[in-house]
C-alpha cells in the first residue's frame, strides 16, 4: 500500500546494486545465454530492469524454445538441488547467499524509507540498533548477536562452528572444540574486542519476490522484484502464493514505477455524514476494489487485508473521537492563543500521518478516514 522511494540518483542505485552482484557471476558466459533469449538484454538489465521490464522478460523466457539456454541461466541462479528431508527436491539458491548483503544495500539508501511494511501498511519494519560487550572468551561465543557474528571478520568455519554448537546451551571455549589455530583467532579477537560498545544493525524486514523464485529463478536477485515487508505478508500470509502476472500487475506493486494501488482503493467510513454519533461498535469502514480488479481482489486475499484492517478499526475511532473533541472553530482559537499555524496543530493532534506521506503505518488508513469526515489541512494557512 505504500510505493517504494527509490534514490533520486537511479542510474547510480542500478550502477551500485549491479556492482555488488555482479561480482558472484561469470558476466561473458552469463550474457551469452541471455542474450539468446533476446539481444535486448544482458546481466546488468536483468539484476536492474523496471518491474515492468522483468515482466516483459518473464514471458520472452518462458517463449523460448531452447531448453540449453534456459539451462545455462537457470543454473547460475541456483546453486544446487538436493533432496530435503521429505525425499522431495529442494533448491538451494544463489539469493540465499546474497540476501544479507541486499538488505544492507538497501538500508543504506537514505531514499528508500523503511519504516511500514510496504504490502500492507500496518506493521513497522524499520531498522534499529543496539549495543552489546563481551568480558571474555566465554560471552562472545554464547552471546554474541548472529549480525554481528557474521560481521565479525572471523573466517567461514569458526562462524560457522559457533552457531551450530552454542545452540546446544551456554558453553566454555573447551567446548566448541576449536583447532589450535582457530582457538588462537578467536581469544585474538576477544583479546582486542571486549569490553567495547559494539553497534549491530538489524534488518526487521523480509524480501519478497514478487515474480516468484521457484519459477522464475532467473529473477530472485532483480531489485525492482523485491519488496521489503513485514513477516506477516512474506512468510504468513503469501508464502508461496503467486500473483497473476497481468497488465495491472505493475499498477499494485510497490517496487513498480506504475504503482498507482492507493488510487485504486478507498478505506471507506460506513454513513460517513453521521460520524459524529460513531462509536466502536457500529463504526464500519470497508476496504473497497474501486474498479472490481480481480487482481486488486487477489492482492486482498493474499495479505488479508480485510480482516487485518477490520481488527484495527479503533485506529478509525481514534481520529473520529478527537475531531469530536476539535473542530475547526476550536483549532482556530488555539492558532491564535498558542501563535502556532492551525495545519500544525492539527498535525500534533491528529498525528502527521493524516496528512502526509511518509510510510508510517495505517498512513492511507487514517488519509482516507480524514477526507471523509473533512479533516484536511489549510493550502494556504496564514493562522496564528
Amino acid at each position: 500500500m505504500v510505493k517504494i522511494n527509490y534514490p533520486n540518483d537511479i542510474k547510480k542505485f542500478k550502477d551500485d546494486y549491479y556492482s555488488l552482484i555482479s561480482k558472484k557471476f561469470d558476466i561473458e558466459s552469463i550474457n551469452t545465454s541471455i542474450g539468446r533469449i533476446s539481444v535486448d538484454w544482458d546481466l546488468k538489465k536483468m539484476l536492474t530492469a523496471s518491474f515492468s521490464e522483468l515482466i516483459s522478460f518473464s514471458k520472452l523466457f518462458e517463449e523460448h524454445q531452447t531448453n540449453i539456454d534456459k539451462q545455462n541461466i537457470l543454473k547460475k541462479f541456483i546453486k544446487k538441488n538436493y533432496k530435503n528431508i521429505t525425499n522431495k527436491e529442494d533448491k538451494k539458491y544463489l539469493y540465499t547467499e546474497l540476501r544479507d548483503e541486499i538488505v544492507t544495500f538497501l538500508r543504506q539508501q537514505k531514499n528508500v524509507n523503511i519504516k511500514s511494511c510496504f504490502y500492507c501498511n500496518i506493521e513497522y519494519v524499520n531498522n534499529f540498533e543496539e549495543t552489546f560487550s563481551f568480558r571474555n572468551e566465554d560471552e562472545f561465543l554464547n552471546d554474541t548477536p548472529e549480525v554481528h557474528l557474521k560481521n565479525s571478520g572471523l573466517s567461514d568455519d569458526i562462524v560457522k562452528k559457533i552457531r551450530e554448537i552454542r545452540n546446544g546451551g551456554y558453553l566454555t571455549i573447551k567446548d566448541f572444540q576449536f583447532g589450535p589455530r582457530q582457538k588462537k583467532k578467536v581469544k585474538d579477537y576477544c583479546l582486542n574486542n571486549k569490553n567495547k560498545i559494539l553497534k549491530v544493525h538489524n534488518e526487521h524486514f523480509a524480501l519478497d519476490h514478487v515474480i516468484g523464485k521457484a519459477e522464475h529463478p532467473y529473477l530472485s536477485l532483480s531489485i525492482f522484484n523485491l519488496v521489503p515487508c513485514c513477516s506477516s505478508c512474506n512468510s504468513k500470509f503469501k508464502h508461496t502464493k503467486e500473483f497473476k502476472i497481468d497488465i495491472i500487475l505493475p499498477k499494485i506493486i510497490p517496487s513498480s514505477e506504475d504503482y498507482e494501488l492507493n488510487n485504486l482503493i478507498e478505506f471507506r467510513l460506513k454513513d460517513a455524514e453521521n460520524y459524529i454519533t460513531k462509536n466502536e461498535k457500529d463504526l464500519v469502514v470497508e476496504l473497497t476494489n474501486l474498479n472490481n480488479s480481480k487482481l486488486i481482489d487477489q492482492y486482498f486475499s493474499i495479505f488479508k487485508l480485510k480482516g487485518r484492517y477490520d481488527y484495527h478499526k479503533n485506529k478509525a475511532l481514534e481520529v473520529i473521537e478527537k475531531r469530536k473533541n476539535y473542530s475547526e472553530t476550536q483549532i482556530n482559537e488555539m492558532s491564535k492563543l498558542l501563535g502556532i499555524s492551525s495545519n500544525q496543530i492539527k498535525k500534533d493532534i491528529f498525528g502527521k500521518e493524516c496528512f502526509e506521506s511518509t510510510n508510517e503505518p495505517f498512513e492511507k488508513y487514517k488519509q482516507d478516514i480524514a477526507k471523509q469526515i473533512k479533516l484536511h489541512l489549510l493550502p494556504d494557512d496564514t493562522s496564528k
